[in-house]
């Protein structure tokens, strides 16, 4: 219990974020940004009430637009402040040569991250308690039920929360304080922009009698709990990445970095199919065969870009270092078979395909019983689809493997491996606009497009969904068939040579750590037979 106790208390109070909160706190700057801030809200707040009023609208629907309008206000003033004091929390740390300073003591970069984002969420539950009385404004004109104020309150804290850690990651990851506070606000404007205009669109909608804000807050009542679960998932993945990004960034050469990366990715890609399954189950139980057929394409879709996204971890290269060559080698016994969760291209081709391959299993087989259930050759649809990705993921995993082997940096390698996956599909394309004079076209059905893998996907799973001819070659050979010899062939190829070339290179690594293996000693002769 007393280690829960301090372990609870440096979370919440440690040194780094005791120490930005008193710098924050006691300047000037923060009581007049704060009261400035304060003071227009309240003006914008009250400006709106009053013209609601002077129009005569009912009570409630006054209520209902002033909560949405304080609720934008309080966003615009948090994505206006917060990227400012959390872009430059560590790159100021840099710039002023203490974070140099840090390292040499026992704190470790996951605390100097967690520090600085609990410093920043400080600073924005201060303000949002101080704001708290300005929501007597749309409670006292009523047409609210009295939970909105708590999940609004939520709401803005989780996207602080993101808001926060984007921005850390950028200071993390920057070289000066410049970059850092473009690159924070720059996030706020893409994120930013689509809510704050969702916010006035509804506002628009409730003043001219378009719409109501009571149907929104009956259909968030509704699907409460689905909601919530997106809500929570949609925030915990990019925070939990943008956390490990972070902390990465801040770790000294040779440290284990592939291992945090690794855990997230087993947790996240089950996890997201999971919800989108869920999420498709609970809203599109009932519908018709032709909705189900396009929601599963699009499962499919997002499936296939996440396994070609972890893919992208196999151009780390061979595990080199001495820290983690010791590290590997320690790994023995019962956690021997847990290896490919350490560093290391050749760990994470073996782990791309153990989790993609048992993701895809599942999945398909969820989606055969459940949202298929009235197709006639549902199996086959789903075998198919389950190959091209499986074919794109062995061809991504294996250039990977191959691109780390060579004795290229890790930018590099990871930039031609971008380049060489997006470059196979524009070939495809540029080779049958030469061949056919037109360019591969998904509502097509004569056109082949043999390496164009969204074109490919599209047509395996609609030639069985929808009982559509699948274009052939020469009339008796489907396109899936050349698609999954080139890629499965590319792939095996420079995986079989990307997998000799990294075990001879982390054979080298351990032999300079460990010293060469001494040869196994010849067999004794045996000894001659005494003369009788």
């Amino acid at each position: 219990m007393k280690r829960f106790a301090e372990f609870a208390l440096s979370l919440a109070a440690g040194p780094i974020q005791l120490r930005e909160l008193r710098a924050t706190f006691r300047g000037w700057r923060f009581m007049v940004i704060f009261t400035a801030s304060l003071v227009i809200a309240l003006f914008i707040l009250w400006v709106a009430a009053f013209a609601f009023m002077t129009d005569r609208e009912p009570s409630s629907e006054v209520g209902q637009v002033t909560f949405v309008v304080l609720l934008t206000v309080q966003a615009a003033l948090i994505g206006l402040l917060l990227p400012g004091f959390a872009g430059t929390s560590i790159v100021r740390e840099r710039d002023q040569s203490t974070l140099e300073l840090l390292a040499t003591t026992t704190i470790r970069p996951s605390q100097i991250v967690w520090g600085q984002f609990v410093a920043s969420m400080g600073y924005v539950a201060t303000y949002l308690f101080a704001t708290l009385p300005l929501m007597a404004f749309p409670l006292w004109f009523g047409g609210l039920v009295g939970w909105e104020p708590v999940v609004a309150y939520i709401g803005l804290f989780l996207m602080a929360a993101l808001i926060a850690m984007w921005s850390i990651y950028v200071s993390a990851t920057s070289g000066s304080i410049a970059r850092a506070v473009i690159m924070s606000y720059l996030f706020v404007f893409f994120l930013g922009g689509p809510l704050v205009g969702a916010l006035v669109e509804i506002i628009e909608h409730a003043t001219r009698g378009r719409g109501n804000l009571s149907e929104i807050i009956e259909l968030i009542s509704t699907y409460a709990w689905p909601i919530a679960v997106n809500a929570a998932w949609g925030f915990a993945a990019p925070f939990a990445f943008l956390f490990i990004a972070a902390v990465n960034r801040l770790k000294p050469i040779g440290a284990n970095r592939a291992l945090p990366v690794r855990l997230f990715t087993l947790a996240c890609m089950p996890v997201t199919a999971a919800v989108m399954l869920g999420n498709y189950q609970h809203f599109t139980g009932k519908s018709g065969r032709g909705d189900r057929t396009e929601l599963a394409f699009a499962f499919w879709v997002v499936l296939a870009v996440f396994a070609a996204a972890i893919a992208f971890m196999t151009t780390e290269g061979p595990l080199e270092g001495k820290r983690l060559v010791k590290q590997r080698a320690a790994w023995t016994g019962l956690r021997r078979p847990l290896r490919f969760l350490l560093p290391g291209g050749l760990r994470a081709f073996v782990f791309t395909l153990l989790l993609g391959g048992a993701v895809l299993a599942v999945s398909g087989w969820f989606v055969t019983r459940v949202y298929l259930w009235d197709v006639a050759e549902a199996a086959e649809a789903v075998g198919a689809v389950l190959a091209a990705i499986g074919a794109l993921v062995v061809f991504g995993a294996g250039f990977g493997l191959y691109l780390g082997a060579l004795r290229l940096t890790t930018t590099v390698a990871r930039s031609v491996w971008f380049l060489g996956v997006i470059f196979v599909p524009i070939v495809g394309s540029i080779w049958q606009l030469a061949a056919y004079g037109d360019f591969p076209d998904i509502m097509r059905w004569d056109a082949p497009g043999y390496l164009v893998f969204p074109f490919v996907l599209y047509k395996t799973w609609y030639h069985f969904a929808e009982d559509k001819v699948m274009p052939e070659i020469g009339g008796h050979t489907p396109i899936l068939v050349p698609f999954l010899i080139f890629h499965l062939g590319l792939g095996i190829v420079f995986a079989v040579s990307g997998f000799f070339a990294v075990l001879r290179r982390e054979r080298e690594a351990r032999d300079a750590v460990f010293g060469p293996r001494a040869p196994a000693p010849a067999p004794a002769a045996p000894a001659p037979e005494p003369a009788s």
